[in-house]
């Protein structure tokens, strides 16, 4: 009776804290893709979208990993990680099945330890991933020159994607504000030869395309990123621009994170650097924009919400180019 009432209690316990013992409903008709969470003994929710979850499991023994289930678009993350990360040996959490079947992509990763930035924001963490990003950037750009195109045809963003998708922006009159569409319009009169200058000079790279500090964890003095789900190939500083972005709000000096990116790169891509940052936060802003709207919008339901005021973020960084 005892030991009954003991399971009991464990399992009471687990389910406050949004744990289950069995493997979520969810994920049955899934985990013959991946065995061994056939053995995992307490799944505990992370977050639940109706496009992805992601959860921690724990083992026989104690060890922890996470597994994440995307769906259509956010599928593609079991990619990434297996035909862009890995080939790229970017520095990233280790993977331990990557499946994609159909429209679902399945992970088994590594359990990063520690707390992310967003948690323990000191500022030397957010000098640290500015010194990372220009490392991995020098790095993967190097690699991609000798891993043929293939990888590159699969990752890359094309310059006319970004156009077709603020085209595709400026018509969703339902989520703008008044007046909106006319500015993105004028927008598309200025971006394109901006965008030729950028694909031009610089140079196709990793872009983590999330480079913010919920997705740092600090592990004594270095950082590793995590959750690598939108990442590409692209020339754009998209993520120092969120960098920057977070650490003012953190209070941590941005000319401080520019520097400590400058000095870790070469000096040709040093060039023009706060055009760079400007057309980074440009690039980025609407590809977040597209997903927001083809996906966003139905998966976190205030995501609605947050398309005008990042609309007047584009806005603002278009001004400064004219």
């Amino acid at each position: 009776m005892k030991v009954l009432e003991l399971h009991h209690s464990s399992y009471t316990n687990h389910q406050k804290r949004g744990e289950a013992m069995n493997t979520p409903q969810a994920w049955t008709e899934y985990i013959h893709l991946v065995p061994a969470l056939k053995n995992a003994v307490v799944w505990k929710s992370l977050r639940q979208w109706s496009l992805s979850e992601v959860w921690r499991v724990t083992m026989p023994g104690g060890n922890t990993m996470i597994a994440k289930k995307g769906m259509g678009e956010n599928s593609r993350e079991a990619a990434v990680y297996e035909h862009l990360l890995r080939p790229l040996k970017v520095d990233s959490p280790i993977i331990y099945n990557a499946i994609s079947e159909g429209s679902v992509g399945i992970l088994l990763m590594e359990d990063v330890k520690g707390k992310s930035v967003e948690e323990n924001p000191d500022g030397r963490y957010f000098i640290e991933a500015a010194r990372k990003l220009a490392a991995m950037r020098t790095e993967v750009r190097s690699r991609l020159a000798n891993k043929g195109t293939g990888i590159k045809d699969v990752f890359y963003l094309k310059k006319d994607k970004l156009i077709n998708d603020l085209v595709h922006l400026k018509k969703q009159h339902q989520l703008l504000e008044i007046n909106q569409d006319v500015n993105l319009q004028r927008a598309l009169d200025v971006l394109p030869q901006h965008l030729e200058q950028l694909y031009k000079r610089f140079p196709v790279t990793i872009t983590h395309n999330d480079y913010y500090p919920k997705n740092m964890v600090g592990i004594n003095k270095t950082l590793k990123i995590i959750d690598w789900a939108n990442a590409n190939l692209s020339p754009h500083l998209g993520d120092l621009y969120c960098l920057i972005t977070s650490a003012e709000e953190y209070g941590v000096s941005p000319k401080e994170v520019i520097d400590a990116y400058r000095n870790n790169v070469t000096e040709e891509l040093a060039i023009d650097l706060d055009w760079q940052i400007t057309m980074g936060g440009i690039c980025w802003t609407i590809y977040m924009l597209r997903w927001l709207i083809d996906y966003g919008v139905d998966a976190i339901p205030e995501a609605k919400d947050w398309v005008p005021d990042m609309v007047n973020e584009l806005e603002r960084l278009l001004e400064t180019l004219s």
